[in-house]
């Protein structure tokens, strides 16, 4: 068995993650173990048939890696971060700290983060009494216009939905 990896060679630039893509398929792997929706979307763009696993995406579906969890088809297919249904989760646990709370702000990134967690925010928002603000920015400059927003927009509280990227928005 060979094992060739790559680790942290594209820092979320496309070019180099396609370049990289470019090379792990020439190397001809039986699979290709990919970690973030940028990198399979990469390694799809090169390749139709190397099968890729991915570790940890976000919304695969919503992405575009698979047609579904269930049935992927394709050559991609994989692990989600983790069931849309936490994200419902996490609403009502903020109704269960904070009971006052009318209007939720979600920031998401929508080319990274697919409608997977939002929609499960959103088909749970009323049972709770709870308003959602999506909210969408980009990392190039988040800091650019969704603050304004936010503290515009007269919601109580901010929820993130997940991302392939580490941000600290607390400086925000």
């Amino acid at each position: 068995m060979r094992i060739d990896y790559r680790w942290g060679a594209s820092n979320f630039d496309p070019e180099r993650m396609r370049k990289g893509a470019v090379e792990l398929v020439a190397l001809a792997p039986d699979v290709v173990l990919a970690t973030t929706v940028p990198i399979v979307l990469a390694l799809q763009q090169v390749s139709r048939t190397v099968p890729i696993v991915f570790a940890a995406a976000i919304d695969p579906v919503g992405a575009g890696l698979v047609v579904s969890l269930a049935r992927p088809h394709g050559n991609a297919t994989g692990f989600t971060m983790f069931e849309y249904g936490i994200s419902a989760k996490w609403l009502e646990l903020l109704k269960e700290i904070s009971p006052g709370v009318k209007r939720v702000a979600v920031l998401r990134e929508p080319t990274v983060a697919g409608i997977g967690q939002l929609a499960a925010m959103q088909t749970a928002a009323p049972s709770f009494g709870v308003e959602l603000q999506p909210i969408y920015f980009t990392f190039d400059a988040p800091e650019s216009w969704f603050r304004p927003k936010l503290i515009l927009g007269g919601c109580d509280v901010c929820s993130i939905v997940d991302s392939d990227r580490d941000v600290d928005f607390r400086q925000f």
